[in-house]
């Protein structure tokens, strides 16, 4: 049976708001709800057993649980929920959830996929931010 938390999205998404942040673990906890000790396990991709904790985590990212349970079926898979999108969630964060998901890239790819989208997207705005002042 599969773990009805997907523990790579969940932490890539606890990972990558904290970093972008410049937050701690310690720091990043007490924002979150949940200790140190918790958010670390996070981060490393064990799951937590807690409800609680899961929609403490959801809340700080500002995404739906739903968004990190796979309801028995691996994400991406033909008969999955589409991945539900949080409140202020940017594009380049919404691409690269749905990169992780695709069950026909390995992480690696994924987040080769994701960074380089990341940079594109990045230099269009700021393309498109000149061409307003001009």
């Amino acid at each position: 049976m599969t773990d009805p938390v997907d523990m790579r999205e969940l932490a890539a998404m606890v990972r990558g708001r904290r970093q972008a942040r410049s937050l701690t673990i310690r720091k990043a906890a007490l924002d979150a709800g949940v200790s140190p000790a918790t958010l670390w396990r996070v981060e490393k991709g064990d799951a937590p057993t807690d409800v609680r904790v899961i929609s403490r985590l959801c809340d700080w990212l500002g995404v739906p649980v739903s968004r990190v349970m796979t309801a028995g079926e691996p994400i991406g898979s033909d008969t999955s929920d589409p991945i539900e999108h949080g409140r202020g969630e940017s594009t380049a964060e919404m691409v690269e959830a749905h990169l992780r998901a695709d069950r026909h890239l390995d992480a690696e790819t994924a987040a080769a996929l994701a960074d380089a989208f990341k940079r594109m997207y990045e230099i269009s705005l700021r393309a498109e931010r000149e061409k307003e002042r001009s």
